[in-house]
């Protein structure tokens, strides 16, 4: 497939499109330094600017984490364990390891029992 051969007004056209973001980054060379600095070649990765968002959303997850582990410490159902702790024999939902990781173990549905049953 060969090329598009560009027409001469085409030609034309990018010509004054480059000239003119040449002399869009004159001036701003040009007011940049009357401020007293220079405008970088290049944007380097490390200096790039970061979105807080991010940080803002792990902070509320963290936030929502430690409220929930709140109410189930209230509740009971967290069961501090050792690296020796038989897990059959633990009634509640959730273990805290000693290295302080929480850990869910089970959940299980119980189905509800029927009056006869009773």
């Amino acid at each position: 497939m060969k090329p598009k051969q560009t027409t001469n007004n085409e030609g034309s056209l990018l010509s004054q499109a480059a000239q003119s973001l040449k002399d869009s980054i004159a001036k701003l060379q040009e007011r940049t330094q009357a401020f007293g600095s220079t405008l970088p070649k290049y944007l380097p990765a490390s200096s790039a600017p970061h979105s807080a968002a991010p940080q803002m959303a792990a902070d509320e997850e963290a936030t929502d984490a430690a409220e929930f582990y709140e109410q189930l410490r209230q509740t009971g159902q967290i069961t501090n364990v050792s690296e020796t702790t038989n897990l059959e024999h633990v009634s509640t939902t959730h273990i805290q390891k000693p290295d302080g990781t929480i850990e869910r173990i089970q959940f299980q549905i119980v189905p509800p029992r029927e009056s006869s049953d009773l």
